[in-house]
């Protein structure tokens, strides 16, 4: 019990505190505001108010296990902050990487996946900060309260969304939502060059597969409008997971969901690890 009024206490610091410092507790505008104005005129009906819109709000999660894994990772950022070079932010896709589900190791999507992570990545100077079922307004907040401060990585992967898609949210304000955590992350993390993942197909809704494709298009756009390849960059990773093999499928899936060892394996090395090269030499960091 005393654990968790403690962590409750530095919830109430940390809010207390954005709320104190005004512009940091608003959601960001330049992207979202890239994105909206791609999406009016075509097939969303445009809304003045920005709180119309729950992906683009920051919020915690009232669950222990959520708060704790937050606490955790906070933590784990001041003690590492210095020797971080590469970070991944997302959800369960990207928290299977450290072998949890939810902050538990009890978790049999997320065997395997540490070391095909491995593989690839250093863990010595890599951060993975993952929350199962975290949309985009909960990654907004944990972005808010803590978990990338004091960091200065050379590289940081996005992976939000498809829980958004998965909870009925359209694909419209789910790209208002990435947009927001986009630009909030390179606010915050002004020297690292972004790598933001498409959201990936899945088989638990096939039918879904058709809003992905919407939305990853969407976020292309937004991308090429933005136009700061040496600060942002879309990793479309659809092609390796596309397929209506269901064989295939259960190849690269451990749960029509979640990248199996093997579909992770296969996403690195013909994705996102060629992604993640530095720019030519010679090439000036833009700044954001």
């Amino acid at each position: 019990m005393t654990a968790l009024v403690l962590v409750w206490a530095f919830l109430l610091l940390s809010f207390t505190k954005c709320q104190s410092q005004g512009v940091a507790c608003r959601a960001p505008s330049v992207c979202r505001n890239i994105t909206l104005s791609l999406l009016c005129g075509r097939v969303l009906q445009c809304r003045t108010n920005a709180r119309e819109y729950p992906a683009i709000q920051p919020s915690f999660v009232a669950k222990e296990w959520w708060i704790r894994l937050h606490v955790q990772y906070v933590a784990e950022t001041l003690a590492r902050g210095d020797s971080i070079r590469t970070v991944f932010l997302g959800d369960s896709i990207a928290e299977t990487l450290r072998g949890t589900c939810s902050g538990s190791s009890n978790c049999t999507i997320a065997n395997g996946c540490p070391e095909v992570f491995k593989e690839f990545f250093d863990p010595s100077v890599a951060s993975i900060l993952g929350v199962g079922g975290d949309r985009t307004q909960n990654l907004l907040w944990r972005l808010q309260n803590g978990e990338v401060h004091r960091l200065n990585p050379k590289d940081v992967v996005i992976l939000i969304g498809i829980n958004n898609l998965l909870q009925g949210f359209s694909w419209e304000e789910t790209a208002l939502g990435v947009s927001a955590v986009t630009e909030m992350t390179m606010q915050l993390l002004p020297n690292s060059r972004v790598a933001l993942v498409g959201v990936l197909p899945q088989y638990l809704q096939p039918a879904l597969n058709k809003n992905i494709s919407a939305l990853n298009g969407l976020l292309t756009e937004m991308v090429e409008t933005i136009g700061l390849p040496h600060r942002l960059h879309l990793v479309n990773c659809a092609e390796v997971f596309t397929t209506e093999d269901t064989e295939r499928q259960a190849v690269l899936f451990s749960d029509k969901l979640h990248p199996s060892p093997a579909g992770f394996r296969e996403m690195f090395e013909a994705c996102l690890v060629p992604a993640l090269r530095p720019p030519p030499s010679g090439e000036t960091l833009i700044e954001f």
